[in-house]
């Protein structure tokens, strides 16, 4: 199965990427920048964008059967109602991918 992740460098979707290469799955994940850091894992492809924007990067949710959404501001900081104000603009992805 063909997945395509957003938020897949972070805290959650570092593991959720391993597990579904262990598990024989190709995983796409979309990032802003390469920080030099990611895994180098056979099944795992990097896709330079911002899921906050409209981009090439939609073209290829096309090639996938599963996406994922796990971009967003970071949610380890006290949770002021400012702080979720962008916690919950940061995850406005899904209206960025045209339905297939």
């Amino acid at each position: 199965m063909k997945t395509f992740m957003t938020g897949g460098t972070g805290f959650v979707g570092t593991y959720l990427a391993k597990r579904l290469i262990s598990e024989g799955h190709e995983v796409t994940i979309l990032t802003q920048a390469l920080s030099g850091t990611e895994p180098k894992m056979t099944g795992i492809s990097h896709l330079i964008g911002n899921p906050t924007i409209k981009g090439k990067w939609q073209e290829a949710v096309r090639e996938h059967d599963v996406i994922i959404n796990l971009a967003g501001a970071s949610i380890f900081s006290r949770w002021t109602p400012e702080q979720k104000k962008i916690l919950l603009s940061s995850r406005n992805v899904l209206e960025h991918i045209e339905h297939r």
